[in-house]
């Protein structure tokens, strides 16, 4: 991709995550915060798949395709926060504030990371660049599934 597209895939994005996470912390509060977030990582990896899909195996490549798909994927994403925000709050009480939130910020390091990885991984082993998109992919919809199976909302939905 040119320096000016891959630019703007950036600014979309930011602007629908930064759009997407106030919408969802409103939807958060009146829907299944467990549900939300499973159905949240569940689109962003259907969303990677179709992207690292189009090209190599559609032959297709339409800008203003490609900006749909990565804002879809910004307000799919902005799901995640604000719902697990109310998982937390709703499931210990604030005397463990400071650590929960701490150990839970990592999160974007551990992340960080496991990307890394992928790339590093991908390359070694000489796979398709796609594999970049599809590896976060799976990741996230074992991480939907276990969500969607295993959290609830709060503890009284158990």
């Amino acid at each position: 991709y040119a320096k000016h597209r891959e630019g703007a895939m950036d600014a979309i994005f930011l602007f629908f995550y930064a759009f997407g996470l106030f919408c969802s912390g409103y939807i958060g509060d009146r829907m299944d915060a467990a549900m939300l977030n499973s159905f949240g990582l569940f689109c962003t990896a259907i969303v990677y798949i179709i992207f690292a899909s189009l090209l190599p195996y559609f032959n297709f490549d339409s800008t203003w395709f490609v900006y749909l798909l990565w804002s879809l994927n910004g307000l799919f994403q902005s799901l995640g926060w604000p719902t697990a925000v109310k998982l937390v709050a709703n499931w210990f009480d604030t005397g463990h504030d400071g650590l929960l939130f701490g150990v839970w910020a990592s999160n974007q390091c551990i992340g960080n990371i496991i990307g890394s990885l992928y790339v590093s991984a991908v390359h070694t082993h000489n796979l398709e660049l796609q594999w970049m998109f599809y590896l976060p992919a799976i990741q996230a919809l074992c991480v939907a599934l276990l969500v969607c199976l295993t959290v609830r909302s709060n503890p009284e939905s158990q």
